[in-house]
């Protein structure tokens, strides 16, 4: 996996962005837009068959 440097106003910033960009590559980004905190650490705790690689 590789890592890409990026800067971010707030730690919720960042989270909000890397949760958009794996529901976008994931195919579901209609439903980040209306997810809550725990739904997206749910879905981040659960198996999903397409691994995301960045």
């Amino acid at each position: 996996m590789r890592l890409i440097p990026a800067f971010f106003a707030s730690d919720d910033d960042k989270f909000v962005l890397r949760q958009i960009l794996k529901y976008y590559l994931d195919g579901t980004l209609p439903n980040v837009l209306t997810a809550h905190r725990g739904d997206i650490e749910q879905w981040e705790r659960e198996p999903h068959e397409k691994p995301l690689r960045v």
